[in-house]
């Protein structure tokens, strides 16, 4: 899953970013 998000790191530059983000992605993607 970390490697999934590292385009996305890309884009967000900040990786305290990722984890909050994940979390929020993840209820998402399980809907």
């Amino acid at each position: 899953l970390e490697l999934a998000w590292q385009p996305f790191a890309s884009n967000r530059r900040a990786p305290a970013e990722i984890p909050r983000d994940a979390i929020i992605i993840r209820p998402n993607a399980d809907s």
